[in-house]
This record gives structure tokens, C-alpha cells and sequence, in this order.
């Protein structure tokens, strides 16, 4: 096998993993919230990151995650952003949100 053939091999092992680390992560926030934590449905349910998931450091962070049903994952995270953050704060804690902050921002900089 070439060394392009391995590579493409070994990225897709690696995509495979991050795969099932975000539905391993998804499954474990939806079960540890059980509704929406905006408007309290059951049915429907996304687990939604706090802070981008394109920092690995916080991507499988069970802290770094909430439960929303779909409509409030797309509709209402998007056009009402100031009550998104109070109920983030509402649920999470100003002192779990910083310790993620600072986890999500150590591996920008």
C-alpha cells in the first residue's frame, strides 16, 4: 500500500472514532438531561455544545453540552442569542462556564 493509501486509511479510522465519540457524546447528554432544557419537550431531542466543537479539548466535555428539542436547537438558539445565554448560565453555572472557557480558549491560543 502506498504512503497516500495509508494516510487516507488512517484519516478515515480517525473520522470513524470522532463518529462514534460525538454520538457517544450526544447519547450521554441527552440522557443526563432528559427534555429541553428551554422549553421542557421530550421528543425530538439534540444535544447541543456550549462552546464550538471544533476544539477537541471541550468537543466530548459532557459540560460543554445541553438538550434541546430540534425547534429550539434551530429556531431559537439562532434568533434570541441573549435568553440562549441566560438559560446556558441558568443551567450550567457562571463558575462551570468559565472552566470551560478557559479549556475551549487554552487550545486556540
Amino acid at each position: 500500500m502506498s504512503i497516500n493509501g495509508r494516510a487516507v486509511k488512517r484519516n478515515s479510522t480517525n473520522k470513524a472514532l470522532k463518529i462514534a465519540k460525538d454520538r457517544a457524546w450526544s447519547m450521554a447528554v441527552r440522557q443526563r438531561d432528559g427534555k429541553c432544557q428551554w422549553c421542557g419537550r421530550k421528543d425530538m431531542l439534540q444535544a447541543d455544545h456550549i462552546f464550538s466543537r471544533r476544539m477537541n479539548s471541550t468537543r466530548w466535555n459532557i459540560d460543554n453540552g445541553i438538550t434541546l428539542c430540534r425547534g429550539c436547537h434551530i429556531f431559537k438558539k439562532k434568533y434570541e442569542p441573549m435568553e440562549w445565554g441566560l438559560i446556558v448560565i441558568e443551567k450550567l453555572s457562571l463558575t462551570k462556564i468559565k472552566r470551560l472557557q478557559k479549556l475551549h480558549v487554552a487550545t486556540v491560543t
